[in-house]
Order: structure tokens, then sequence, then C-alpha cells
């Protein structure tokens, strides 16, 4: 993954980054983004990406300029819209303001997504042990929890991110990732959280299958987040998704879940949301601007 940032634009009350991605594009045009955002008021907001914008036409090229985002969906990107509910772990936090910023300049939404609430918790048990009898017959075997394996670390994550460059490349603005830039940003992060739900999936081959990423919030009580999923093409049984949650609320008997980072686009998360009771939790949108030299 070769992402270059280009220029960080500092100024009194605010900052931000400029970063080039090779591999996205966005209606047949190159995409530059913006990100790492900071600005204390609205003024100094739109002056910031006014120098944004400036920047980006000295390159004399016509493209299309995406914020926020640190250069890929693999980053921090995507802004939260204001709601009075608490922010839940690994959530970004930023002024409501940003947003009118951008609408002041004529950028327009090119993104909508989701975290999504789930209050009813209760397992169908007899969902859950049939899909427990079935994969067991074909050879699928469960490991709950990422150091339940007696291999190193940067293994398992190494096969994750290999899993997730495949799962995950019809994607909206999906770009690959290193796996040495998985491993790297994830060693970091599961040290912060009870790593104990991640679901691991292999076949009878010991191969990576499917895996659920989800964790006990450590502020909100008894809530449960379900940060990533992914399967393999090859895996063509039914209702993984729903069994691997189902799984992380049997061990842990939550009382809310939060389904996080739901693209409005992306119709498999969609469908697993609407077989279960949710509400929205908070939306989230990402922006975008034709640039034309």
């Amino acid at each position: 993954m070769e992402i270059y940032k280009t220029k960080d634009i500092r100024m009194e009350g605010g900052s931000a980054s400029i970063y080039e991605n090779p591999y996205l594009s966005f209606e047949g045009m190159p995409i530059v983004t913006f990100g790492s955002f900071k600005a204390y008021t609205i003024e100094t907001a739109k002056q910031l990406i006014l120098e944004v914008e400036a920047e980006v036409r000295k390159k004399k090229e016509n493209c299309f300029l995406i914020g926020p985002m640190n250069g890929s969906t693999w980053d921090d990107y995507r802004w939260p819209l204001h709601s009075e509910k608490p922010y839940f772990f690994m959530e970004s936090v930023h002024e409501n303001f940003y947003h009118d910023a951008l609408k002041g300049l004529n950028f327009e939404v090119i993104g909508k997504y989701a975290s999504n609430l789930q209050k009813q918790t209760g397992i169908d048990h007899s969902f859950l042990e049939a899909k427990r009898l079935e994969l067991k017959s074909q050879g699928y075997y469960l490991k709950t929890g990422i150091y339940s394996l007696n291999v190193p670390l940067s293994k398992v994550l190494s096969e994750i991110a290999e899993m997730s460059n495949v799962a995950y490349q019809n994607n909206f603005l999906f770009s690959p990732c290193t796996v040495e830039y998985f491993v790297a940003k994830y060693e970091k992060i599961l040290p912060m959280i009870d790593s104990s739900l991640i679901q691991l999936l292999f076949d009878s081959n010991d191969e990576l299958s499917a895996y659920l990423f989800s964790f006990k919030d450590p502020v909100l009580d008894q809530t449960l987040v379900v940060k990533s999923l992914a399967k393999t093409q090859s895996l063509e049984i039914k209702g993984v998704a729903k069994y691997l949650i189902y799984e992380s609320c049997d061990s842990y008997k939550p009382n809310q879940i939060i389904h996080a980072y739901i693209h409005q686009g992306n119709a498999a998360s969609l469908t697993v949301s609407k077989q279960l009771d949710i509400e929205v939790y908070r939306k989230y949108m990402l922006y975008g601007k034709e640039i034309c030299i």
C-alpha cells in the first residue's frame, strides 16, 4: 500500500494533511485525500480546506478531492454526525461544524455510513447448535480469542490481513493493505481491548476461512462492538456472519450490540443488519469535490 503524505498544512487554530493513494479513483478520476484534520472554529476549518484545494490545484491535473481520509479506508476516515449517544471505543470524535464547512465550500456527500444498535441480544440456540454441527461436519473449527492459537500473533494477523484484502476488494474506495501495515496497526490496538471475543473460523486444512473482530466496549456497560467481519469465497455455508456474532454473544452475554461503520452500499452488511432488530446509533459522512484545472 503506497500512500504518500504529500503536504502538512498548519495554521493558527488548525491543521490538515494531504495524501495521495495511487490505488484510489472515483468516477474514473484519480483521488487526492485530506485528513488528520483539526480546527477550532468553522472559519479556520473553511480556511484549511481552501488551503488544501490550493495545494491540490498545484498538481495541474483534474482529480477528485475526498475527505476526511488519512490516505485510505484502512486508516481514520469519515466524520460522525452529532448525536447525544456516548462514543464507543475506537470511534473518532470530531467537531460537528466540520460538515458545515465542507458543504459551504461545495463538497458533496459521496459516502454514507452508520453504526447500528441492537438491543435484543437473545440467542437463537437452536440456530447456534445447528450451525456448530453443520460447520463441524464439513471440517471447520472455531477458535475464540486471538491469543487462543499456539502461534505468534504476527502470523495470525498476517492471515487476517491477507484474507481481508481479498474479502474487501469490492468495497467502496478499497485499496490494498500491506501485511506489514496491518500487523503493526493491530499489534498496537489489541493490548487496548479485551480480544477474547475475536472469532476465528478455520477449515480442515487449518486455513482461516472467516473471522469476526468483536470486543467488549471498555466504557459502555455490557456492550459488544462488532467492528469487522469477513469470510472467504470458498466458505459457502450460509449464516456464518450471524453464527459468529452469536458465538460472541454466547460467551459475553451483552445487553446491547453496536454494529460499527456499515457503508450504506454494503449489501452483505445490510443484509445481516436487517436480520436483527436494530436502530441507528450514529451516522457518518464522507465528502468529495471535483477539482478541475
